[in-house]
């Protein structure tokens, strides 16, 4: 498989994670003033765990003053920043400040393509993100119906386990079709299926992809 042509977070990419500084929520939040942007990224990250900086841009601001924004709310120690470098380029992501939890990769990638699905689908119709337990990477309500999202990784064995007593519509997300067959006597007629190039195959984010790629990284303690 050509290394151009896998999404951002593949199996297939070599991984190295640096976490950050884990800190104290901050017992004066409730005196920041913050936008209406602001408070929904936070609510955001608190229900998802954790944020690439390219995610938190999408859902939070399409303008210059974006970065501005990120440091404050690191700023205000309200959200904790860690690196992750794929294949050696090292690009940013964010947990809510008094939560200290190291995801394992595997859980850290399913978390990272479930909050890019979540960006996807939002453009369609609008949906309310709630956690869900292992290996489920999360579930997306509508107004119908509870969707539990399953971002195939190796987590294989336990998503067969959990698939044949699950009672929610399914939303799949496969890396490709080899995946996709593992698990096909569990893509039932109301299921959804997604291909990870499919959501990350959008201009906007391919620049905010390689855009960080060049960007300088501080670490703010």
């Amino acid at each position: 498989m050509a290394g151009s042509k896998l999404p951002p977070f593949s199996l297939f990419h070599n991984y190295e994670v640096e976490w950050g500084k884990f800190r104290r929520e901050n017992p004066k939040m409730h005196m920041f003033q913050l936008t209406e942007a602001e408070n929904r990224i936070l609510s955001h990250l608190c229900l998802a765990g954790v944020m690439t900086r390219s995610q938190i841009y999408e859902i939070g601001w399409n303008g210059s003053a974006k970065r501005k924004h990120v440091r404050r709310l690191v700023g205000f120690r309200l959200i904790d920043e860690h690196v992750i470098r794929v294949n050696g380029s090292p690009f940013l992501f964010y947990t809510p400040c008094g939560v200290n939890k190291k995801y394992e990769l595997d859980e850290l990638l399913q978390r990272f393509v479930f909050n890019q699905l979540y960006i996807r689908l939002r453009e369609i119709s609008p949906f309310q993100i709630v956690p869900a337990p292992l290996p489920f990477a999360g579930a997306l309500r509508s107004t119908k119906k509870m969707n539990m999202v399953c971002v195939v990784k190796n987590n294989l064995d336990a998503l067969r386990l959990s698939l044949k007593s699950n009672m929610h519509p399914l939303i799949f997300v496969f890396e490709d079709e080899k995946q996709h067959a593992l698990l096909r006597e569990y893509v039932k007629p109301d299921s959804t299926v997604f291909f990870e190039r499919e959501l990350f195959h959008h201009k906007q984010y391919e620049k905010q992809y390689e855009q960080q790629k060049e960007s300088s990284l501080v670490m703010n303690s």
